[in-house]
């Protein structure tokens, strides 16, 4: 359900960004947010287990993003990273922003879409990603990025499972698993 929810307002805000209007641009501008792309980040996670900490990640990313002549960009970026603490995590997400600057070097953006973090315990932990985040262009192809994410990979411990293993009997309880925060810094490439 929430997925469905999550595609709908992502869709909403691309038909939106296309059918904008240009009449913010400047002509001649360069745009050093379109086309193909990959990112290279470092960040910390809080663990989605209770009592775990938190956890060091490295990931990359892969996406394309369209910027238009109103400084409005679209765009869709998947990756993985692998965490200290898990197995890692990837995630697909939809995105929307804008350009700013005299040079148009700085880009705001909103990430959502899905992020999966594996299974602990045999409890799957995935759910809906949403980001906040700022990338500056450093030069025509080389960028900066920071970015802060919430995922919401909220269950409810699960009913307790009993396990027979030839004469021993044991019960198992799946853990509650609390929604993740994720912090990160990276470098991206613009082809």
């Amino acid at each position: 359900m929430k997925l469905d929810r999550v595609h709908r307002i992502v869709s909403c805000v691309f038909l939106l960004a296309l059918t904008s209007t240009g009449a913010n641009a400047q002509d001649g501008q360069e745009k050093l947010f379109s086309g193909l792309n990959l990112a290279l980040d470092l960040g910390i996670q809080d663990s989605p287990f209770e009592d775990e900490g938190t956890d060091v990640f490295v990931g990359l990313f892969a996406g394309y993003r369209q910027q238009f002549d109103n400084n409005v960009t679209v765009g869709i970026e998947g990756g993985g990273a692998s965490a200290s603490g898990l197995d890692g995590f990837w995630d697909v997400v939809g995105s929307v922003g804008y350009v700013a600057g005299e040079k148009r070097n700085h880009h705001f953006y909103l990430n959502a879409g899905y992020l999966d973090a594996g299974q602990f315990l045999g409890q799957d932990s995935n759910g809906l990603l949403v980001s906040i985040g700022y990338e500056a262009a450093i030069s025509k192809h080389w960028g900066l990025r920071a970015q802060a994410s919430f995922a919401d990979l909220s269950r409810r411990a699960g009913d307790p499972e009993v396990i027979t293993n030839g004469s021993f009997t044991f019960t198992r309880t799946h853990p509650e698993v609390d929604n993740m925060l994720l912090f990160s810094l990276g470098l991206t490439y613009r082809f």
